[in-house]
């Protein structure tokens, strides 16, 4: 009962085997979105980025170089902003380029929350100014 699947790469397998699915990631993902009338999937990979796939859009994006201090909260950061651009109508590459974005910069510090509310001024920023 849901329009959006948001699933990160150490999970895919373990989806593909609970609804033996057989196949290589693409396979998987357009086979999920088809089979459980998914609107669109998002598949983060951690460093190596992440991807989008709907029935109109396959977009991939690597993930930027940073140093990571810790990964704790990076797939909410980026399911938070997935969710932003879907409400907001980004296009998928923008909405794949923020989340991802997002996603990475929580990276950076240790946990998943910033001590600072000057580290959403970025994004508030996007927000407002739309695409």
């Amino acid at each position: 009962m849901s329009d959006v699947l948001k699933l990160n790469d150490q999970e895919l397998p373990v989806v593909a085997s609970l609804c033996r699915i057989p196949g290589g990631e693409t396979d998987v993902l357009r086979t999920l979105r088809e089979e459980y009338r998914l609107e669109l999937i998002a598949l983060t990979k951690g460093e190596k980025g992440s991807r989008l796939i709907s029935a109109d859009t396959d977009s991939s994006l690597p993930g930027p170089a940073v140093t990571v201090a810790d990964t704790v909260g990076a797939g909410d950061a980026y399911a938070a902003l997935l969710a932003v651009g879907i409400l907001m109508k980004w296009s998928p590459e923008v909405t794949l380029a923020r989340a991802t974005g997002f996603a990475s910069r929580i990276c950076t510090i240790e946990g998943a929350i910033p001590d600072s509310a000057e580290f959403y001024e970025p994004i508030r920023k996007q927000m407002r100014d739309g695409e």
